[in-house]
């Protein structure tokens, strides 16, 4: 869960033409044009090219999180800086890569390059986070010092509300278990863990006409929730607004989600291209062509990130809402659903 940046260029660990003393071992080495390379760095080389062929499994993000640190030894002309993971960036970047077919860790290195040297708003949300957490990351976490720090976590979004659910997180945590000292860092990656249980329940349902079918046999409304892969919008406003504990626990309690990506690139069956692009007039061969088609010929938009919250059982539109970076307005948003 953590991704502390620091900033420190990699250095090339090529060893040229070093003087020796004959009374010391020269260590064995390759050669490879006017380059001489030891054998620990040979061998370092081939573990990299291995480590970018190989296929990311986006469904262990620990083990992403550990490669990535070992990715800023692979391409050292990148300067990549070192990376101690956090899941819920390493889930924006896979997000933001976007490819079709499968992921490798190559992708992931050229990634962080470009958005490193574009300053992407995923990198540069990555550095803010960490250079605000610092001061304050290795303390023992307690209701005393939480409150002193306020100022710190209003830096990191954190309204009120969220505040006061992450001091009962850290009563609940410490009320199991008295003798536990837990640093702030620690308490943050917490307060990531139950919130990205949460998060996955919003990300699950990606199929909108049974999402409408799954609200009704529940009983619940239905909240739309209209997105992009490119969409940087989307990717600030669930930074700041959305993926927050209170957040996500009132929408887990009250709403079916369907989360609908507009370039969604996963092709459709034969069947439901014939289907769907009778029923909207256009070529529609992908899910994402299908989303995009719901947003703008039922909902009449376009425009991401956007939110419809649904009756499921008349199909009528309760509320909506577009891009908004403040927790207060969203939480307005969502109480019309009631």
């Amino acid at each position: 869960m953590k991704i502390l940046l620091f900033l420190l260029s990699v250095n090339l660990l090529f060893s040229c033409n070093q003087p020796t003393n004959p009374q010391t071992p020269v260590p064995e080495t390759e050669h490879a044009g006017d380059k001489t390379k030891t054998k620990s760095e040979v061998a370092k080389n081939e573990n990299c090219e291995l480590l970018l062929t190989q296929k990311v499994n986006t469904y262990n993000l620990d083990l992403v999180c550990s490669n990535m640190k070992r990715l800023k030894d692979c391409r050292a002309a990148y300067k990549l800086e070192e990376m101690h993971c956090r899941k819920r960036f390493v889930e924006n970047l896979i997000f933001s890569i976007n490819k079709d077919g499968d992921l490798y860790y190559e992708d992931i290195l050229l990634e962080i390059s470009k958005q490193q040297a574009d300053g992407d708003y995923w990198y540069n949300d990555m550095v803010k986070y960490y250079n605000i957490i610092n001061p304050i990351a290795d303390q023992i976490a307690d209701t005393t010092t939480l409150d002193k720090h306020r100022d710190i976590f209003n830096q990191l979004y954190m309204s009120e509300t969220d505040s006061r659910s992450l001091k009962q997180l850290l009563q609940d945590t410490l009320a199991s278990n008295p003798a536990l000292k837990l640093s702030y860092d620690e308490l943050l990656a917490l307060n990531e863990q139950r919130t990205e249980t949460l998060v996955n329940y919003l990300q699950r349902n990606k199929d909108y006409y049974r999402s409408i079918q799954l609200a009704k046999d529940a009983n619940k409304p239905l909240l739309l929730y209209f997105n992009g892969y490119g969409s940087v919008n989307s990717r600030k406003m669930e930074m700041s607004t959305v993926y927050i504990y209170p957040i996500l626990d009132y929408i887990n309690k009250h709403y079916v989600v369907s989360f609908l990506l507009v370039d969604e690139r996963r092709r459709l069956s034969a069947e439901d291209i014939k289907k769907y692009s009778a029923q909207f007039g256009s070529k529609i061969l992908n899910h994402g062509n299908l989303n995009a088609a719901i947003q703008e010929e039922i909902y009449n938009t376009n425009t991401q990130p956007y939110w419809v919250i649904v009756n499921p059982n008349e199909e009528t539109v309760i509320g909506t809402c577009g891009y908004t970076p403040s927790q207060e307005e969203f939480m307005k948003f969502l109480q019309k659903g009631k």
